[in-house]
């Protein structure tokens, strides 16, 4: 499904059915694993386990058992159900908006990761209006 943004009124029609498909869509899954390659966004992707190490804007992760170059206080003791083990892995950690993690950039602390949306078909676009 292709939204075209600027063909709605107003921004709390498209909020209304992009709400609304999320509710539809949230908890079907599209592939027999779905942790491994996407999130379920009414789990907020905390249930994502693929390897997508990446951050939305190309830089890697920095690993989850290394404080440096950012210093957080998710470690994978402390978080043994996240997936933080042995890995830079986008995760989330922190129940947040969505999967992400700490860069590698010492001047970037951290940023959300693309990870799909488990069963969701939803691209938002910009019309060329």
């Amino acid at each position: 499904m292709v939204i075209l943004v600027g063909s709605w009124h107003s921004l709390s029609h498209l909020f209304l059915f992009l709400c609304a498909q999320l509710i539809v869509l949230g908890g079907a899954h599209a592939s027999s694993n779905p942790a491994d390659t996407c999130g379920t966004l009414a789990l907020f992707q905390e249930d994502h386990r693929g390897d997508i190490a990446v951050t939305i804007s190309g830089k890697r992760c920095q690993r989850w058992d290394q404080q440096s170059p950012h210093a957080h206080s998710y470690p994978p003791e402390t978080y043994p159900a996240a997936g933080l083990e042995g890995n830079n892995f986008c995760r989330n950690p922190s129940s947040g908006f969505r999967a992400w993690c700490y860069t590698t950039d010492p001047n970037v602390r951290w940023e959300y990761c693309d990870v799909p949306v488990c069963g969701s078909q939803i691209n938002v676009a910009r019309s060329k209006s």
